[in-house]
């Protein structure tokens, strides 16, 4: 189809619809989640609900990691975005375990033992279960991995033709966004003024909230400007949605009203989602700050190894000593 006269396709144009298309989703959903005033009730834990539940839910991330795999590890075209693959999870994945270890028991609690194996890992303040590395870890790959499905495949005719060449014509890669910094401290001021002054819940800070701000926000202020022409804003926004569907599925029908886990209220706004057995809106923020930030250091990572420069020119540009 081709494109309306008057509307070229450019990468800020396509960042702002793939955002437009969120919010037309998003909009509406609130407005009818905001209708429920009465909360799903939990399920008693007693008798055991669902054994080894966590466990086996991990399969909807695993499973179409290894079909995903299979292809994107064989294909013998794509071995530069398999450098850029490895690279990226070796960044990504540590953020997520380093989440579990010095704040897995000051933001969430594991009231459902019995929904796991049982295999506890000490981390700072007490223990985790050993599913929450797993998740972290399958979390990741698949949201990468259906990105760069999407990227390279489904929806290939959207992606930057000839990346090396493209990438060869940064100056540098580190770019300060303002924008980002602008809607950084707004958000930061927005949730701590509401928590201090409106939140129902006790706590002076939300630090899960500020923490998943922080998490998304941090690459996008230094890289989104070198990142925004390279992103494939519809593979981006294809594995947006398969996660969030997967999430409705295994976080809002299963893991809030079995409790896999819990939020600790005085870490969070304080605004939550009675339908979902009084899910804090934290846990829908981190389905986009995880795809967001994913799909911003992959992108960079494949600029930083197709422009073969030294990594401080790359980086910083070629003025720096």
């Amino acid at each position: 189809m081709p494109e309306p006269r008057g509307l070229p396709r450019t990468p800020k144009r396509d960042a702002w619809t793939c955002a437009a298309i969120i919010a037309t989703l998003s909009v509406p959903a609130i407005a009818t989640l905001r209708t429920i005033r009465i909360p799903q009730q939990f399920v008693p834990l007693k008798p055991d609900p669902s054994p080894r539940s966590y466990t086996v839910s991990l399969s909807l991330f695993l499973v179409p990691i290894a079909v995903i795999a299979v292809w994107f590890l064989r294909h013998p075209d794509h071995h530069f975005e398999r450098r850029a693959f490895w690279r990226t999870i070796g960044l990504l994945v540590p953020l997520g375990f380093a989440l579990d270890i010095f704040f897995g028991t000051t933001f969430f609690t594991f009231p459902n033992d019995r929904a796991t194996l049982g295999i506890m890992i000490p981390v700072v303040g007490g223990a985790v279960p050993i599913e929450e590395f797993l998740f972290y870890a399958s979390g990741f790959l698949a949201v990468l991995l259906g990105y760069i499905w999407g990227n390279l495949y489904w929806l290939a005719a959207y992606k930057v033709p000839d990346y090396r060449i493209e990438s060869r014509a940064l100056d540098r890669i580190v770019q300060f966004h303002s924008p980002t910094l602008l809607v950084g401290v707004l958000l930061i001021a927005a949730g701590i003024i509401y928590k201090r002054f409106f939140s129902p819940t006790p706590g002076l800070l939300p630090g899960y909230y500020l923490f998943l701000v922080v998490l998304a926000l941090t690459p996008s202020l230094l890289l989104f400007a070198s990142a925004r022409p390279f992103i494939n804003w519809r593979a981006l926004s294809f594995s947006f949605f398969v996660l969030l569907l997967v999430s409705l599925l295994w976080e809002a029908t299963l893991a809030s009203p079995y409790r896999w886990w819990g939020y600790r209220d005085e870490q969070m706004l304080g605004l939550y989602i009675y339908a979902w057995c009084r899910l804090p809106i934290e846990a829908v923020i981190v389905w986009f700050a995880v795809t967001y930030m994913t799909v911003i250091v992959y992108e960079v990572v494949k600029i930083f190894l197709a422009v073969e420069r030294p990594s401080r020119e790359a980086l910083f540009g070629l003025g720096v000593r």
